[in-house]
């Protein structure tokens, strides 16, 4: 996991500090469906999920995909059509999600949802001692593919029906809205994560990551210019994973420098390695190993900009 230093607004995923190196996995290989969606950073595919979108919800909860599927048609209809549907679904029933039954005492104890959790909110929040003994959902592929289902039909019965936007959602869309989110620890809102790094699958399974090969799993209003628009961020970020998996060398590398012996000249405290002497000299050439990483970085991060240059 990378360091709990800070959040990206974007995506929720955390941020490595100044001091920190953060965790990138090697590609792994599944032999059951997903659970834990964005664990890590990967030099596969950077800041893509380690594995493949979840595509569909427990079938239980196939009202919800079936509405998803069918909102760029009720979009075209008369206005209010797409509203009427979305209101007249059933209760979200989040007893159907694995997660939120091994949960369920948490949200038992909640208020109703009307305030956006942080992320040091959202793990006190499932932890019996604060610390997030292993019970934090906040990965969990099924969580967020719900996060992201119930995200586009929010955002749906909002954008995509009539001039006029109404002040409030249906509570059959809203209150799970909310506490998907606070499992999450995400805000109510339809972000990049859901908008682009998981709205996508590979048409041949088989195949690359790439351009020609994906395909957004949903759309608002459909067509080739809303697709393109959203794959090209999908290869650019899969391309770029190289890039991004060279940033653990270069923080190694600076570390190993900053960690390097000072010496006190007139006051002031500098690297050994700037003393004119032979002792200067060794450890100039200490520093010159210890860089040795950051050097060898360069070639994937040049590689990287060249896929990423191919991509689009």
């Amino acid at each position: 996991m990378l360091p709990q230093s800070g959040r990206s607004a974007a995506t929720g995923r955390c941020v490595a500090s100044a001091t920190s190196i953060p965790a990138i996995n090697s590609p792994t290989v599944y032999s059951k469906p997903p659970k834990m969606l964005f664990e890590a950073v990967t030099a596969e595919r950077g800041f893509l999920p380690a594995v493949d979108p979840l595509v569909r919800l427990p079938s239980s909860l196939s009202v919800f995909e079936d509405a998803l599927r069918e909102v760029p048609k009720l979009a075209v209809g008369n206005p209010g059509t797409l509203r009427s549907a979305l209101t007249a679904l059933p209760e979200f029933d989040l007893q159907q999600l694995s997660s939120m039954q091994q949960q369920q005492h948490v949200f038992d104890t909640l208020p109703e949802p009307s305030m956006c959790y942080s992320r040091k909110q959202q793990r006190a929040l499932f932890s019996t001692d604060g610390s997030n003994s292993g019970n934090d959902p906040s990965n969990d592929a099924e969580l967020w593919r719900a996060y992201m289902v119930l995200s586009f039909l929010a955002h749906a019965y909002l954008w995509c029906d009539g001039p006029d936007v109404p002040q409030t959602l249906p509570a059959v869309i809203a209150k799970p809205w909310a506490h998907v989110s606070v499992a999450i620890g995400m805000p109510p809102v339809l972000v990049y994560a859901t908008y682009n790094l998981m709205n996508w699958k590979r048409l041949d399974p088989t195949k690359p990551l790439e351009l020609g090969n994906i395909a957004c799993q949903h759309n608002f209003l459909g067509g080739m210019d809303e697709e393109w628009f959203r794959l090209i961020h999908v290869a650019i970020e899969a391309a770029a994973a190289p890039a991004v998996a060279a940033i653990q060398p270069l923080q190694q590398a600076a570390q190993h420098v900053r960690d390097l012996p000072t010496h006190y000249e007139h006051g002031n405290v500098l690297p050994v390695c700037c003393l004119c002497t032979a002792e200067g000299l060794f450890h100039g050439a200490i520093e010159a190993a210890a860089a040795a990483p950051a050097v060898a970085a360069i070639q994937p991060l040049q590689l990287a900009a060249e896929q990423v240059k191919n991509a689009v």
